[in-house]
């Protein structure tokens, strides 16, 4: 399990780097400088109001393209009611 800060870099995504805030990656060699270029097994992104636009949509459109991820989710802060 990595915390955030773990860069990802795919070329389906033209080597942009995208930080989730938690990922489970079981083979951390496939590396480019400090990014790994393997697929996740699990990603998570906490929502808050600065970053809720661009996980909800642009992040989840990267994981999707990148393909081989077998769960992403969204957590929120807010209580339930």
């Amino acid at each position: 399990m990595l915390g955030g800060g773990i860069q990802y870099q795919w070329y389906e995504n033209d080597n942009k780097i995208v930080i989730p805030d938690v990922s489970i990656n079981c083979n951390t060699r496939n590396r480019k400088n400090v990014s790994l270029t393997g697929i996740p097994r699990m990603i998570m992104d906490v929502l808050s109001d600065a970053t809720e636009k661009y996980d909800r949509n642009e992040k989840m459109d990267i994981y999707q393209k990148v393909g081989g991820v077998l769960n992403n989710g969204l957590l929120t802060g807010e209580k339930s009611r």
